[in-house]
């Protein structure tokens, strides 16, 4: 992506964003994790798993039945081979568009009726 889209994009989610903080429609919060890791390949030979964290933030933007969410993610990513280990350490920013229901979702729950 070019830098001129990748700029109109960034304008146009920071306007998306303000709109929809004056109306009430942003939320934030933490994400924590754990990432299992390994590195595939013909030449890599006997690779094993290697376990890292991730964490980071994000912000959910409402508009109307779309949700943005951008996430700030630093990922610790890597791979054991043999006795050496390859530690890799990632920023990543995934920006997820998600479907939000335009009324609330209520649970099952029994219900009885008269004859």
């Amino acid at each position: 992506m070019n830098h001129t889209r990748l700029s109109v994009l960034t304008v146009g989610l920071i306007l998306a964003a303000t709109a929809a903080q004056a109306a009430g429609n942003v939320r934030a919060g933490l994400k924590a994790g754990v990432n299992l890791a390994k590195v595939t390949g013909s030449d890599a030979g006997d690779a094993q798993n290697l376990t890292g964290l991730v964490g980071g933030g994000f912000v959910g933007i409402k508009l109307s039945s779309l949700v943005v969410q951008p996430e700030l993610l630093f990922s610790m990513k890597g791979t054991k081979v043999n006795t050496e280990k390859i530690e890799l350490s990632y920023i990543e920013l995934p920006v997820l568009l998600k479907m939000a229901p335009r009324t609330r979702w209520e649970p099952l729950r029994p219900t009885s009726r008269a004859p």
